[in-house]
């Protein structure tokens, strides 16, 4: 589609050079019969005729080079973020543990694609905040990381629990939107005596073959409710 527009433009700009070419040569030879100009000086007043003519069109091809190359340069721009209850992105959030032993508050992530490029070549990883994950599970507590749109792959690196997404080049992400990668769902033991730290660090890492890595972590609380 980009292509087929692109061929159109430029032989539009080609149709209006014949047509300024033309009119040039008319204007001339109109300007030589008034003026009874001499052979030196038609070509002269001919050379500065096209020369007035085509400054509308090469206003008009530099911004179409312009437009071209600024698409070319476009690029995907990716977060991760929290999804929250109220169906908008967060950069932190709550957990809320119930003391009675039921289950927590859904903590949800997702990608946004926040650039003017689709991004077809991408991964997304995050790291369960290792303090917290052995703290819960001291207490003979539970939490688990689901899936959501994408398959997600598990990775052990020493005590970290890390998750990855990848695309596969089969799973674009379009600007707009975001797609849910993974919910971490937690439940304490209701004889859990520990009290959690006031905040905990989430790390994450975005790639894609278009952009520089993007590595940092989001705010994650937790609460006992």
């Amino acid at each position: 589609m980009g292509t087929n527009r692109t061929r159109s433009s430029w032989s539009g700009i080609l149709l209006v050079t014949l047509l300024l070419e033309a009119l040039a040569i008319g204007v001339t030879v109109l300007l030589a019969k008034v003026l009874h100009a001499s052979l030196e000086n038609l070509i002269s007043l001919g050379q500065l005729v096209v020369a007035l003519l085509l400054i509308p069109l090469a206003v008009v091809a530099f911004w179409e080079a312009r437009a071209a190359v600024a698409q070319a340069a476009a690029t995907p721009r990716l977060r991760m973020a929290f999804l929250g209850e109220d169906g908008l992105l967060h950069d932190s959030y709550t957990l809320r543990l119930p003391k009675e032993g039921r289950d927590a508050n859904r903590v949800t992530l997702a990608i946004e694609n926040r650039g003017e490029a689709i991004a077809v070549w991408w991964q997304a990883s995050f790291d369960l905040p290792v303090d917290l994950v052995k703290l819960i599970r001291l207490g003979n507590g539970q939490i688990n990381v689901m899936q959501r749109q994408v398959p997600i792959v598990m990775d052990t690196v020493g005590s970290i629990e890390r998750r990855i997404v990848q695309s596969a080049g089969t799973l674009a992400l379009f600007p707009g939107p975001p797609i849910q990668i993974a919910t971490i769902n937690a439940r304490l033991d209701p004889t859990f005596p520990h009290q959690f730290a006031a905040e905990y660090a989430l790390a994450f890492e975005l790639l894609t073959d278009k952009t520089k890595p993007i590595r940092a972590h989001l705010p994650l609380r937790v609460e006992k409710a």
